[in-house]
């Protein structure tokens, strides 16, 4: 690779880019970051200065909550406070692939405001080369390389190493690639940089780190048993045909990793090593490096240190050969294990220990590799996922084909697949793309979340939304590709390469490592951008490819004995009807006798008698039926769109996009110049470049936004960006209603105008969100509703102003109601089915006043009806308030003018109201246990929350010395509880801030052990940790204050993350936007003896003012740990959280609730 490859980069990337290849093959992106000052510590801070950061930052349980997941990706973490916040859509939005975080992993997400530097290195080879007797080895040796090397021996080296220089790590096994990643302070990027090589030149695999991986394995693996998503990607593998590499069981746990080896007398490290050995070659290995350093001194490095990574082994093993998965008999052409269940004959169904048989036979022959499969939903919710095998398209990407279909297909605008499914009441969401890239196929899912009606609709299993799938298709097919539409996504990508925005240092450099396999090297930064050939035909092959030959369709529904029956009812009624024959026998004949022990040819097969079988995935265990598509159903779905009938359905191409922008005018690029209304338009005369700092003096931190509006009804905070100097606004709203969360009901039904409201919004916002103008509605409990809208700002206003009209006037049908209603419903039923996600509601049910439980709010969700909310719209709005923040692009009249048309289009004429509070346990000290079941019965994971309220957070120097806790504690507690002692596999700790008392948290979640074990166990580590904090030397505590006064420092990256922190002090801070500027002057002289004295008295077991709460969640297997037993001298069940709450009352209200 020579020096004159120009790497296209983004017109608004500042940093420099170099590729080379070193001799032994190894490929290399540097990457130079002019805002980060090379080899700077805390110390050391001076104008310009390195941006560095701590592993994480506090968890803020009253920020605004997404209803995904009750978590934000804001500086303070996750966030509980709205009256829905276990009430979660999202336990499927979790990685679906071997995926090993390590001990700050976390602060990707949590600590989203930090600049650091970084490097990733992908090598080539994933769960698609693991050998067929060691399933997971891949994603077993990608957790081993963590675990020392010859340079480095001590197994902890690289982690603590880390974590003392403000860092994180990670690393994901993939089908053909395992990535890893690390970030860290820039004056530790060298250091960190050569542990990182040796995990390529020399790892050590112990030995006796065997036992401890392997159980991490286990441990993930046992995390993820209970996901629906990993379910069906699962059961989907396992159908795939023979020998294909899809097949292999990337996870890997104990089973397979361990005690089948074992067995098979294989020497597991001898595997570990072999596999090393012949697949870690460095012509096969992507290295990325970020940092301030110059470009030549990075390349010395990467030269120094990787120069002797082995080679040898040539390129990276491709699987285009194998051919597409589902071309070959289903299930690898093995049917052992499985069940016939035999289905034919007008006597009806006779069933018997779970087969059901027929006495008749019918004359329906066929061979096919089509299946329609149902499985078990653990989930309450009907998911049906139809996918086409496409071929390998990275050569293509230029083309953006399938993303041509996507967007057709995945669109939610009027006449859209969607838009016609919603309005005969059969589904309400719909997602469409492509879900696996890999040089075997590329698979394109249509996944359809199904109402009750849409299940049972025609046949029923959902297959009638397959019809109309297939419908939409051929609309498409007959409507022949557009080039407008393909070139409106041309100028949308376009526009969003233009003006990219800073990501996080790791995920960047992870990204481009691995994107380094699919594209050339001058295209890795803009690939996934690159719209520069329109291809009707490579479109028209791949819709023709989205045909009923080799597709799979999955039904994954709660309902699943009964729609188990159906298909085979299903079955039956279809042979019936007749059918095409096809040969299954050996002499072509096409006939078979309706013997059960007739040899079939292929396995799964229709011959003279209709067939479904029954079966179990071998490493989850999913029970399932499958049966080939039947040839009526096969007939039907290949009309083409002249053979259909003209009056089914309203299907039709999307419009041109109304919302596209086209002014990308900076407004403070005007500062001199009047504006149309008139006034002259002021600089932010303190604005930084972004990612630096001047010291810590105040230009250290961004000029807040000012209060240019205060009225009855409405508050308006405004700051024009001249700092990152992009055309995009983000604009919140935070509607007060004080109707909304005064009772269970009224919860409920706010709840359900919330869904209601984005319902009525899709078909027009689904425009904006395509044009990356997006919006999102929370409902914040007692606090109201929040709306955040934002983008490009040409055409903001336009859909704020729709928003506001469109709550101003909210209108729906009965058949809207019935639909919307049960999908919200679903999610109450579904809430807190992960451990820990309960752990945490049950801890802040305890502590906030306002909160109502699960239990209280599901029935009055189920009994509100549509004239119910018809009635309740008026009182809702009757008494509104609007605080909101119009933060970027955009002038202060501008701001003034946006939140008065939300002001008149709500009629809001009240002030804001507040009741935020937080239980003040016991003084001087108390223990007090809250336990309860898992929600999914089938759930073997435990999981505890222990939590010490540590007081009122407005107190800086307190907050300093917790954050200073925190900065000490995560590593080691990870080190011991997660990598040593192998509780769990999921370990963390941190801070918490509740209404403005802060507090501190270690969670584990475990497979192994039950809560009370956990528990315990915790409470050792922390008596441990306060003898390593007496004994720690000064040098050492210094390093870690360093560390965190650099994080306080930090910048923000983009314009987005510095919007989110002035809007969580506008709403969660009583407008105090210096509380990390005073913070930042408590840590500069924080004294080491203040943080043990803290510890022993509010943390470690013991402390005369140590105020814990042990939450427990039990898992089924630990069940027993819920039983009545004698509790510990001084603990305190708590039986009824509310009684709990009146008995001991609440802090006082306190505004300026800062915390960071």
């Amino acid at each position: 690779m020579s020096d004159h490859i120009i790497i296209s980069k983004s017109p608004s990337d500042h940093r420099t880019y170099k590729a080379l290849q070193l001799p032994n093959g190894l490929r290399a992106i540097l990457i130079h970051d002019p805002q980060i000052e090379a080899g700077s510590t805390a110390s050391e801070l001076k104008p310009d200065g390195p941006k560095t950061s701590s592993h994480k930052e506090i968890v803020d349980d009253d920020a605004s909550m997404t209803e995904e997941d009750g978590s934000s990706d804001s500086e303070e973490g996750s966030s509980d406070s709205g009256s829905d916040n276990s009430v979660s859509e999202d336990d499927e939005h979790e990685h679906v692939r071997p995926h090993h975080p390590r001990y700050g992993s976390h602060s990707s997400t949590i600590n989203s405001g930090v600049k650091k530097a970084a490097a990733a290195l992908s090598v080539g080879i994933g769960h698609y080369s693991d050998p067929k007797h060691l399933p997971g080895l891949s994603h077993y040796l990608e957790h081993m390389l963590f675990m020392g090397s010859e340079k480095y021996p001590d197994e902890n080296d690289y982690d603590a190493f880390l974590s003392s220089n403000s860092g994180s790590s990670n690393a994901c096994t993939e089908e053909e690639s395992t990535t890893y990643h690390f970030d860290c302070a820039p004056a530790a990027l060298e250091g960190a940089l050569d542990r990182f090589a040796q995990f390529f030149v020399a790892p050590l695999i112990k030995a006796d780190a065997l036992e401890r991986e392997v159980q991490a394995v286990d441990n993930e693996f046992s995390g993820v048993l209970q996901s629906d998503s990993c379910r069906h990607l699962q059961l989907r593998s396992f159908s795939s045909k023979k020998n294909h590499p899809m097949r292999n069981f990337g996870w890997g746990n104990r089973k397979s990793l361990a005690e089948d080896p074992i067995k098979a007398g294989i020497d597991v490290r001898s595997e570990l090593l072999k596999h090393y050995k012949e697949h870690y070659s460095a012509e096969r290995m992507n290295l990325v490096l970020l940092g301030g350093e110059t470009l030549e001194l990075m390349e010395n490095w990467v030269v120094e240190k990787f120069a002797k990574v082995p080679s040898g082994k040539g390129p990276r093993p491709t699987f285009g050969t194998h051919g597409l998965p589902f071309d070959g008999p289903p299930f690898g052409g093995d049917i052992t294990g499985l069940v016939r269940v035999i289905c034919g004959g007008k006597e009806g169904l006779n069933i018997d220990n779970g087969t059901i048989h027929s006495n008749t036979a019918n004359n329906v022959g066929g061979l096919q590799n089509s299946l329609i499969t149902v499985l078990p939903a653990i989930r309450d919710e009907h998911r049906i996922t139809v996918t086409f095998p496409f071929p390998c398209l990275q050569t293509e990407y230029k083309k953006k084909a399938e993303d041509y279909l996507s967007h057709f297909i995945g669109h939610e605008g009027k006449g859209s697949l969607l838009a016609d499914l919603k309005a005969s009441g059969w589904a309400t969401d719909l997602c469409a793309g492509v879900s696996e890239q890999t040089s075997a196929s590329y698979l394109f899912d249509v996944s359809i979340t199904l109402t009750e009606a849409g299940l049972v609709a025609g046949p029923g299993c959902g297959l009638t939304v397959v019809d109309s799938l297939f419908h939409y298709l051929s609309m498409l097919r007959a409507a022949q590709p557009q080039r407008w539409a393909w070139d409106e996504m041309a100028t949308i990508a376009e526009m969003k390469w233009k003006f990219l925005e800073e990501e996080d240092a790791a995920d960047y450099t992870a990204q481009i490592a691995s994107d380094m396999h699919m594209y050339p090297v001058e295209h890795t930064l803009q690939g996934m951008y690159l719209h520069e050939d329109f291809d009707p035909k490579l479109i028209k092959e791949l819709l023709n490819k989205m045909s009923t030959t080799a597709l799979r369709i999955d039904l994954q529904t709660k309902n699943y004995e009964a729609c188990y029956q159906r298909l085979a009812e299903i079955v039956v009624q279809c042979s019936e009807n007749g059918g095409v024959e096809h040969d299954t026998t050996e002499d072509g004949t096409g006939k078979v006798d309706n013997e059960e022990g007739k040899k079939m040819k292929n396995g799964i097969y229709f011959n003279s008698t209709s067939i479904i079988q029954k079966g179990e995935e071998p490493w989850f265990g999913i029970p399932f039926v499958t049966t080939i598509v039947p040839q009526e159903m096969i007939k039907k779905w290949s009309l083409d769109e002249s053979e259909r009938d003209s009056t089914q359905g309203k299907l039709r191409l999307p419009p041109p996009n109304p919302y596209l922008a086209s002014d990308f005018t900076l407004k403070c690029e005007e500062t001199a110049q009047k504006t149309e209304y008139g006034d002259t338009i002021e600089v932010d005369a303190n604005a930084a470049p972004p990612s630096s700092f001047s010291s810590t003096s105040s230009s250290a931190f961004p000029s807040p936004p000012s209060q240019v509006h205060a009225t009855k009804g409405l508050s308006v905070w405004h700051k024009m960006d001249s700092t990152f100097k992009i055309p995009r606004t983000n604009a919140y709203f935070r509607i007060s209603l004080p109707a909304a969360y005064c009772t269970p009901r009224s919860s409920a039904m706010t709840h359900l105008v919330t869904k209601i409201l984005e319902d009525s919004l899709c078909q027009e916002a689904y425009l904006a969100d395509v044009a990356s103008l997006h919006y999102n509605i929370w409902f914040e409990g007692y606090q109201g509703i929040d709306i955040k809208v934002d983008g490009f700002s040409h055409k903001l206003p336009l859909l704020a102003t729709f928003i506001f009209k469109t709550i101003a006037a909210l209108q729906f049908t009965d058949e809207d109601y019935t639909r919307i209603h049960e999908h919200l419903v679903r999610s109450y039923r579904n809430a807190n089915m992960k451990p820990m996600k309960h752990a945490n509601y049950l801890r802040l049910r305890l502590l906030k006043k306002e909160m109502w439980p699960i239990e209280a709010l599901r029935p009055e969700v189920e009994a509100v009806t549509a004239a119910d909310i018809r009635a309740f719209l008026p009182v809702l709005l009757k008494q509104s308030h609007i605080e909101s923040l119009i933060f970027g692009n955009v002038t202060e009249k501008e701001a003034i003018s946006l939140g008065e048309a939300a002001r008149a289009a709500l009629g809001a004429v009240s002030t804001a109201t507040s009741n935020d509070l937080c239980l003040h346990l016991p003084d001087p000290c108390c223990s007090w246990l809250l336990h309860a079941p898992v929600v999914n019965a089938d759930e073997e994971n435990s999981a505890v929350e222990v939590y010490f309220q540590c007081g009122p957070s407005h107190d800086p120097r307190r907050r300093a010395v917790l954050d200073c806790v925190d900065q000490l504690v995560y590593e080691p507690c990870y080190d011991t509880l997660r990598t040593k002692e192998q509780l769990g596999y999921t370990v963390s700790s941190g801070p918490r801030l509740t209404h403005g008392i802060s507090g501190f948290c270690v969670v584990v979640q475990s497979g192994v052990h039950g809560p009370v074990y956990l528990d315990a166990r915790v409470d050792v580590f922390l008596s441990g940790f306060l003898e390593r904090l007496k004994k720690m030397d000064t040098t050492e505590f210094e390093k870690n204050r360093e560390a965190l006064l650099a994080n306080k420092l930090m910048k923000d990256r983009n314009l987005a993350e510095e919007a989110e922190r002035a809007w969580d002090a506008v709403t969660n801070r009583g407008q105090d936007f210096k509380f990390r500027e005073e913070e930042v002057e408590a840590i500069k002289n924080l004294k080491q003896q203040e943080v043990v004295d803290f510890f022993e008295k509010i943390i470690a077991p013991g402390g005369v003012e140590r105020k814990k709460v042990a939450v427990h969640v039990a898992g089924k297997v630990h069940l027993n740990d819920l039983k009545a037993e004698a509790l510990p001298d001084g603990v305190v069940e708590v039986i009824k959280i509310d009684e709990m709450k009146q008995k001991h009352g609440f802090y006082p209200e306190n505004k300026k609730s800062t915390a960071k």
